[in-house]
């Protein structure tokens, strides 16, 4: 199932594109709270890059673009998970995570080939949770940890530049997060990573938003003892 262009302008707004320090696109990444919190992967950066590294990023505002500097929060190696703050005026438009993901599902993936104009491409999820280790059997390919959960998709057809980029589901939630291409499969870090990772960034009020769970607030019963430790109340 293609999505409608309303539903696609949707998804590009909370695309980024990131470049280096000679202004060349190098991946995407996905906005995940208002605040300018970008989901991306690690592997866009060398091993000696540490907190506090800044590029540049293109957030896609719908008919307008515009640049920011963003510094790395965090890096996940064995996860090939990073996270970049970028500081902006007003709130942004940010994607929210899918609770689960299910085999035959629909994927839509919106990339730039060229860092400049975006294409969408679309497929579908053949294995919802696969360990890299039950994918790749070869001792000399060990980038990721054996135990890192993957989404195994089909037809995405992603290509270099891709990596970082959210992967989404019809309902325009991320699934996944593109890594990397394997034999005739596309590999996307499992959206239970994501959050995992994520969730201690992300603002206060938006995690329930993004799929967490909502915190309660618990009514006292009539007659019960205060936190405070009050008296109880006499009917």
């Amino acid at each position: 199932m293609f999505l409608s262009l309303n539903e696609l302008t949707k998804i590009e707004e909370k695309v980024v594109l990131i470049y280096n320090k000679k202004s060349s696109c190098i991946g995407h990444g996905a906005l995940i709270d208002s605040n300018g919190l970008i989901l991306t992967a690690s592997h866009l950066f060398d091993e000696s890059t540490v907190i506090g590294y800044r590029v540049n990023v293109r957030v896609n505002g719908g008919r307008a673009t515009q640049m920011y500097v963003a510094r790395v929060v965090k890096l996940e190696w064995k996860w090939d998970i990073a996270l970049l703050q970028i500081e902006v005026p007003n709130k942004l438009k940010y994607a929210k995570f899918a609770k689960k993901v299910r085999v035959g599902q629909d994927l839509h993936m919106v990339v730039s080939s060229d860092g400049d104009i975006l294409s969408y491409t679309s497929g579908t999820v053949a294995f919802e949770r696969r360990p890299f280790g039950d994918i790749v059997h070869s001792k000399n390919i060990d980038y990721f940890d054996p135990e890192t959960i993957f989404v195994q998709a089909h037809n995405l057809h992603g290509q270099p530049g891709c990596s970082g980029a959210p992967i989404f589901s019809s309902k325009g939630r991320i699934v996944g997060m593109y890594s990397s291409a394997y034999l005739k499969s596309d590999l996307l870090v499992h959206v239970e990573h994501l959050k995992t990772l994520s969730y201690s960034f992300i603002q206060e009020g938006e995690t329930s938003e993004a799929g967490g769970k909502k915190k309660r607030k618990q009514k006292k019963k009539r007659g019960e003892t205060s936190e405070a430790g009050g008296k109880k109340k006499r009917k």
